[in-house]
């Protein structure tokens, strides 16, 4: 069994105007974290969390 991988695209909005994109981030086959192989929730959770550290990084390279 191999880690998961997660694609997303995610975009943040101006609060007072959600007309107005702020930016938008683009992942492709982000490759999880697995710390343990036993359950897939836990193959999936760790995609989502590599997710997250990587648009951490990537917020903090623009701010």
């Amino acid at each position: 069994m191999e880690p998961a991988k997660i694609s997303a695209v995610i975009s943040i909005f101006e609060t007072e105007n959600p007309s107005h994109l702020l930016v938008v981030i683009a992942f492709d086959k982000s490759i999880g974290i697995v710390k343990d192989y036993r359950g897939q929730g836990d193959r999936i959770k760790g995609a989502y969390e590599k997710l997250a550290k990587s648009l951490t990084l990537q917020m903090k390279r623009f701010l």
